[in-house]
């Protein structure tokens, strides 16, 4: 991939209605796109910078239509464009707002227009052009909220399953590491990113929405292989088979959304890991852990707190046997030949007249 500099005008270039910071993966108009762009508050924040002064150290990359899929280019409009967004929807989106002066649709602005080189496929362009992508928004945190950055690894990770590894197995964590290596991230952070859209997105296309704000309530279902086993999802593959488990698997996905929505108004994205984990454990088949969770989205009594309370509260047996074993490592441990030690002789005699004490007391209840 090559990258030119030009300048061209802005009603030439096409924001990106299949932009990862758009989940919903919906057609829209160009109008339709920025008007979601201005909901959030730092394309707000970024329109009022550049009216005041608009800086071009960060330049807009954009691909040429030409070198888009057919598939990319049967996209609503897209004729007309001579270029399509790879990177700067929000600062694009400023320029077409009509609400920076001195700037209109004719205005000439400086780009980077990505180019595939000669030797290069299309599935290898876009490849780069995906790793541009993600190198701006997902290792760095910037214009892209946490959906937006987990679908982009998420595509990418499907590119170079069908890319490189089409027809044959190929474990996941083989693609996680390359990914690792091209974005500069953490390989547990790709798996989390890959593994948790796969779940965001087979519930969304089941059930509702999962809001970004219930993001993290996620964690109690991606991060435990056995948890992910029993909510269907394949610990070789990280993929679901939604016809297993009598179509139960499906039922439970359906019913997570009404989960997190009802544990969101307790508990925080621990806790609620925490108690899943715990809650879960006795359930072995998907029909017994589909009545489970149905029967806490179905009651509107119960409350994950007094859950939490419950296990929080054991015995004073256990409690006691807990501190007790505290108090013997740690006297075993004391270091009798250090040069001070003779400082604490009497506290070691008074413990252990107490210990004595306590302990005729129950030899003589025993008996």
């Amino acid at each position: 991939m090559l990258l030119e500099d030009k300048r061209i005008m802005i009603q030439d270039i096409f924001l990106d209605p299949y932009n990862p910071r758009f989940p919903e993966q919906q057609n829209m108009v160009q109008k339709d796109i920025i008007d979601k762009i201005f909901k959030s508050r730092g394309a707000k924040d970024l329109l009022q910078s550049m009216q005041i002064d608009i800086k071009w150290v960060n330049k807009i990359v954009v691909i040429g239509t030409d070198d888009l899929t057919e598939k990319q280019r049967g996209i609503i409009g897209i004729s007309k464009a001579k270029y399509l967004v790879v990177e700067g929807n929000n600062r694009l989106a400023c320029l077409k707002s009509g609400k920076i002066s001195g700037v209109n649709h004719t205005t000439k602005i400086p780009i980077l227009v990505a180019k595939r080189e000669e030797d290069e496929s299309v599935e290898d362009f876009l490849s780069q052009i995906r790793v541009t992508q993600g190198i701006a928004n997902v290792m760095v945190v910037k214009e892209w909220g946490v959906i937006a950055k987990s679908k982009h690894v998420y595509n990418m990770y499907c590119d170079i399953e069908k890319r490189e590894y089409a027809g044959n197995d190929v474990k996941p964590q083989v693609i996680h590491k390359k990914i690792s290596s091209e974005l500069g991230l953490k390989i547990h952070e790709v798996r989390q990113m890959v593994t948790r859209y796969e779940f965001y997105k087979t519930i969304n296309d089941l059930s509702d929405t999962i809001p970004e704000s219930h993001w993290g309530y996620l964690e109690a279902f991606d991060r435990n292989v056995e948890i992910r086993e029993k909510l269907g999802m394949s610990p070789k593959t990280y993929k679901f088979d939604l016809e297993a488990g009598d179509g139960y698997i499906e039922e439970i996905l359906k019913e997570l959304p009404t989960l997190i929505s009802k544990a969101a108004r307790e508990i925080n994205t621990k806790q609620f890991r925490d108690v899943f984990h715990k809650m879960i454990t006795d359930y072995k088949t998907p029909e017994q852990v589909f009545e489970f969770i149905q029967k806490i989205v179905d009651d509107n009594d119960f409350r994950f707190k007094n859950i939490i309370d419950e296990q929080n509260n054991t015995s004073e047996e256990e409690s006691w046997n807990h501190e007790l074993d505290k108090i013997e490592k740690m006297i075993r441990k004391f270091p009798n030949q250090s040069e001070w030690s003779y400082k604490f002789k009497e506290k070691l005699k008074l413990i252990s007249e107490i210990a004595l004490k306590q302990y005729e007391t129950v030899y003589e209840e025993d008996n």
